[in-house]
């Protein structure tokens, strides 16, 4: 969730900037690693003005730390009305990428919403990790077979490709009901 949040803070900067965060964070990848926060502060020391955006945390975790890139940062007091929003937001798609309970829970509740139509249209999403969504869990399976016969199933893509997920984003506008 904090990669999202990374790139909106870099908006508008060069891509060199961004790589040099990429490394300064990379010796403490992940919110379980020592110096986890200390490196993203060591990218906020150096490039202190970001883009204003906005993290939308679970906060149910209690376990995961919020993220220091956003400049603001929203509460909901019930993660399954956090998770609804987000979703009916997403207008234009999402990316899962390899996740766990929670992801998997939201990967079902956009479906859901695809499969219905309850929002007024049908929006792509997008699988990053075919080892994740194919072999671990076969979730993009049971949704092809789920969406065969519906609007959204050419909505839904999976690769191991960042680029070939944005170019499917790009190209797949979503669909009114």
């Amino acid at each position: 969730m904090e990669a999202a949040n990374l790139g909106a803070y870099f908006a508008g900067r060069k891509t060199a900037d961004l790589k040099d965060a990429f490394e300064i964070l990379k010796v403490a990848p992940k919110y379980t690693d020592k110096g986890y926060i200390e490196t993203a502060k060591q990218v906020l020391k150096k490039y202190p003005k970001g883009t204003e955006n906005l993290a939308i945390p679970t906060w149910f975790y209690g376990h995961e730390p919020s993220n220091l890139f956003a400049s603001h940062i929203a509460k909901y007091f019930s993660n399954s009305i956090r998770e609804d929003t987000l979703l009916a937001i997403s207008l234009y798609g999402i990316v899962f990428a390899p996740g766990s309970a929670g992801t998997t829970q939201e990967i079902f509740m956009d479906a859901a919403q695809n499969h219905y139509g309850t929002m007024g249209y049908y929006s792509p999403m997008a699988f990053l990790g075919k080892k994740r969504y194919t072999k671990e869990t076969k979730i993009y399976e049971l949704l092809e077979e789920l969406s065969k016969g519906k609007k959204y199933n050419d909505l839904l893509t999976l690769s191991d490709s960042p680029k070939e997920i944005l170019k499917f984003i790009q190209n797949h506008p979503p669909l009114k009901c």
